[in-house]
């Protein structure tokens, strides 16, 4: 009779998972809805990138500008093995500038983004 119920024993105390869910961890809420998460070094270094060290602002858009009025600048950046172009300063609309990048990734066969106002081609 021992002997069967160790046996019984040891089998019951192995408990099996499968099927069973897994609990989620909750996040923790901050106190000060205000605050922002913290950017890590690689987004930090894109963001200054992109506004020139917080000098350019490309989200302000101005209704009629002739293109002789735009203070437009032009970067050639390497990330990773990869060479980008930096284009920011536009002050058309942002539909405008969606149509523009559409077509530079046609006409130059890459890929392209429109990021806080700036196109990344």
């Amino acid at each position: 009779k021992k002997a069967k119920r160790k046996e019984q024993d040891a089998r019951t105390a192995v408990k099996s998972t499968l099927g069973v869910k897994s609990k989620k961890k909750k996040k923790k809420l901050s106190k000060n809805p205000t605050e922002t998460k913290k950017l890590s070094k690689k987004a930090e270094k894109i963001a200054k990138q992109r506004t020139m060290n917080g000098t350019v602002d490309s989200t302000l858009q101005a209704g009629l500008s002739l293109p002789e009025d735009q203070d437009v600048q032009i970067q050639s950046v390497k990330r990773g093995s990869k060479s980008l172009t930096i284009i920011r300063g536009l002050t058309c609309s942002m539909d405008e500038r969606k149509k523009m990048l559409k077509e530079m990734k046609g006409k130059l066969g890459g890929g392209g983004t429109l990021v806080e106002g700036v196109l990344e081609l």
